[in-house]
């Protein structure tokens, strides 16, 4: 029989994993946001999209199945409605900053009439449409933060004075077109 070195004698392997938790890789994506550079920031901002969207599908599977479990959903909600003051205020900027897009803009008691420049195509706005762009705007937070911050202080504490031209502008697109597409 032939005996075995230490060297040929099997060695037991442990595996540790190694994987970080989302809690640690949250501490690891905040490091590079305060202390990186340029490129660590948009590393950083790139992972916690990517994190934030990974955890709006799990929210959307398991609403999902508790739809075919029967059992009641959990949906926050929040009403909102767009004062006349705030309508006025956001007509009134968008005014002053859509010239570059519309040919013409008229405002009248029921609403508000645009001319796009580039296709001639008529819009008619009422106050329940600038409504729903703002809302739109809020709730999938496709624009840079400043404006994303004007909005949500629009909507979750009513207060318009932070929505400029610019930012009036891109409610008036979202009211016109479904999405803002100049500027």
């Amino acid at each position: 029989m032939e005996q075995k070195t230490e060297t040929q004698t099997e060695k037991e392997v442990t595996t540790i994993d190694l994987t970080p938790t989302w809690a640690g890789a949250l501490r690891m994506l905040l490091a590079l946001w305060t202390d990186g550079n340029s490129e660590g920031r948009q590393v950083a901002s790139d992972e916690l999209f990517k994190m934030a969207t990974l955890a709006d599908k799990y929210v959307e599977l398991v609403e999902s199945q508790k739809e075919k479990d029967g059992e009641k959903q959990t949906k926050m909600s929040r009403e909102f409605q767009l004062t006349r003051d705030a309508y006025d205020g956001i007509i009134e900027m968008a005014s002053y900053g859509i010239s570059y897009w519309a040919a013409a803009m008229d405002s009248e008691e029921n609403g508000c009439h645009f001319t796009d420049a580039d296709t001639g195509k008529e819009f008619f706005i009422k106050p329940k449409d600038v409504e729903k762009a703002v809302l739109e705007l809020f709730l999938h937070g496709k624009l840079n933060d400043y404006y994303q911050s004007a909005i949500r202080n629009l909507v979750v504490r009513g207060c318009g004075g932070d929505v400029g031209s610019d930012i009036a502008d891109a409610i008036i697109q979202q009211a016109c077109f479904g999405e803002v597409i100049y500027g």
